[in-house]
Parts: structure tokens; C-alpha cells; sequence
């Protein structure tokens, strides 16, 4: 799996590298959240600027589909970093499905800046 992830007490970080997939995408997630570390109100930063995947628009409709049941276990915030303006309009299309569920999620260019917006109340 292309992904690795760190928990610590105020922030779960979640980055992937090279090629990836829909489902190892995924995979990853319910990885973070079968964690017993995990608890479901500690932001999440997922950095997909290393990542070599873009979705297609089958994959954003299958993403909708599981998109209720991602939001039952992450209530904090979530920020995606990515490194194109691609992945940037695809991730802010992903923002409005996840805000549909009560989640509030944004798309970054800079992981400084996603941090930042976490921890802001």
C-alpha cells in the first residue's frame, strides 16, 4: 500500500506515495480508522501531492456512494493536500459530497496551511 499514516493527540496525518489506486485509497482510510489509537474527533490531514492517481468520474460517484459511511467515523475536520489544480477541482468536488454528511473537509496546496485551518476553530 502507497500510504502511511501517523496518529498522534491532536492530528492524524495520512500520505500517499507514488502509484495508488481507488481502493488502496480507501484501504488506507478504514486502516486510520480501525486503529484503536484513532478517535473519530481528531482532525485528519491527508496529503495526496506525492501520489500518482486521479480519479475518474466513476471513482468519484463510488466515492460518494461509501462517503455517509467514512463520515460516521471521521467528525473532525478533514484537509487534502495535493500538488495540481486537477486534483484540486477533483478534491473540492469530494469536499461538497463529504460536507453533505456534516464533515467539513478542504483542499490545500501546502501542508502548512491545511494544518493551520484544523487546529482554527
Amino acid at each position: 500500500m502507497p500510504f502511511e499514516y501517523q496518529i498522534e493527540k491532536e492530528l492524524v496525518s495520512v500520505r500517499g506515495f507514488g502509484e495508488s489506486s481507488l481502493h488502496e485509497c480507501i484501504e488506507a482510510l478504514h486502516v486510520v480508522m480501525s486503529d484503536s489509537d484513532y478517535q473519530e474527533h481528531t482532525p485528519v490531514i491527508v496529503d495526496l501531492s506525492h501520489i500518482s492517481y486521479t480519479p475518474s468520474f466513476h471513482d468519484l460517484k463510488e466515492i460518494g456512494a461509501i462517503s455517509e459511511e467514512l463520515c460516521q467515523k471521521f467528525k473532525s475536520k478533514i484537509a487534502v493536500v495535493v500538488s495540481g489544480f486537477l486534483h484540486f477541482g477533483l478534491a473540492k468536488t469530494l469536499c461538497g459530497i463529504i460536507e453533505i454528511h456534516g464533515v467539513k473537509m478542504n483542499v490545500f496546496f501546502r501542508e502548512d496551511t491545511a494544518k493551520h485551518w484544523v487546529h482554527d476553530a
